[in-house]
């Protein structure tokens, strides 16, 4: 059984006081999950533009670029609904499951200058997908008076 079953029961709920919650295991199991699903996105933020500038233009890789801040926003929206629609585990592992396939391939396709800015717009979708579904659950773990101040940990 998951660490993270049974949290729309509120009777399963974790009723701590942050420092207790800081230190309890469903909390180092979350923030391991979520440095997981960031990791790419970050990386991929951070250098999309040094991996590919020998071989696309500086002019696509701004626009990819700003394209993929669009499609992280708009993403939010999208992970949220499949959120509600499937449940944590369902999104979490289709994110994890993208990522996976986006970050195998992208390096591969940095000279390409239709496939790549495609690939880094899909790492800010699954990006900005993660800012959606953790508050939410981490909400939904601890309750609405914890759930907040363990998020911003």
């Amino acid at each position: 059984m998951s660490l993270i079953d049974n949290h729309n029961n509120p009777k399963k709920r974790l009723k701590l006081e942050l420092g207790e919650a800081l230190t309890n295991i469903r909390f180092w199991h979350l923030s391991s999950m979520l440095f997981n699903g960031l990791f790419i996105g970050v990386f991929t933020t951070s250098v999309f533009k040094m991996i590919a500038i020998d071989y696309i233009s500086d002019g696509v890789l701004t626009l990819a670029g700003a394209l993929a801040g669009a499609c992280s926003g708009f993403a939010r929206f999208f992970w949220a609904f499949m959120l509600d629609k499937f449940g944590f585990r369902k999104v979490y592992t289709v994110m994890m499951i993208i990522q996976t396939i986006n970050s195998a391939l992208i390096y591969e396709n940095r000279m390409n200058k239709l496939a790549y800015p495609i690939f880094v717009c899909i790492s800010s979708v699954t990006f900005g997908g993660m800012y959606s579904i953790f508050p939410t659950t981490t909400i939904k773990i601890y309750g609405i008076k914890n759930g907040p101040k363990i998020n911003s940990y």
